[in-house]
């Protein structure tokens, strides 16, 4: 089965189980492109002088400094997971910098 291929609703055991290692696999590749992630922030451990690459000059760039006193505050409806039956534990952690999902 091809990584684009959608699945049925067929409830049979070999096909909620390729429907898991499709689920699974696109699980795996989010957290390739996100285990490398640093931290970065103002103080002196972490600060700009510590940044690499094109975030090191400049004055417009990422990581920017959100000033909190100006941020108006927005709410949103909670993010729902959908994942299911699959089993294990979950957990979805916010470092301030990324969103971490691990199973």
């Amino acid at each position: 089965m091809r990584d684009d291929e959608e699945l049925t609703d067929d409830a049979s055991p070999s096909n909620r189980e390729e429907k898991k290692k499709v689920e699974k696999t696109g699980v795996q590749k989010v957290a390739e492109k996100t285990k490398h992630s640093h931290s970065f922030g103002y103080g002196n451990e972490d600060g700009p002088h510590r940044w690499t690459g094109k975030c090191q000059s400049g004055s417009r760039q990422s990581p920017i400094d959100i000033v909190s006193s100006a941020v108006t505050p927005m709410y949103y409806h909670p993010l729902k997971l959908d994942f299911l039956d699959v089993p294990g534990r979950i957990n979805l952690t916010n470092d301030g910098n990324t969103s971490k999902f691990n199973m």
